[in-house]
């Protein structure tokens, strides 16, 4: 179970890597000190909550079933 809990952990961080890196090269000019201000606050706050999402306190540590 430990296991399936690390690769969904893994897939929501993975995810919010690309979703920081889409929204920089978005949203910033093509700078890419520039881009690193956009992208930088969304790792620092997305990998914190992709891990409180897989193993949140709320319901005995259990992930998130989606489907």
């Amino acid at each position: 179970m430990a296991k399936s809990r690390f690769r969904q952990f893994l897939a929501m961080s993975l995810a919010v890597v690309a979703l920081a890196f889409f929204l920089g090269a978005v949203l910033a000019p093509p700078d890419p000190f520039t881009q690193l201000y956009y992208t930088i606050p969304v790792l620092v706050v997305g990998i914190p909550y992709s891990y409180w999402r897989v193993y949140r306190a709320e319901g005995g540590g259990r992930p998130i079933d989606h489907g």
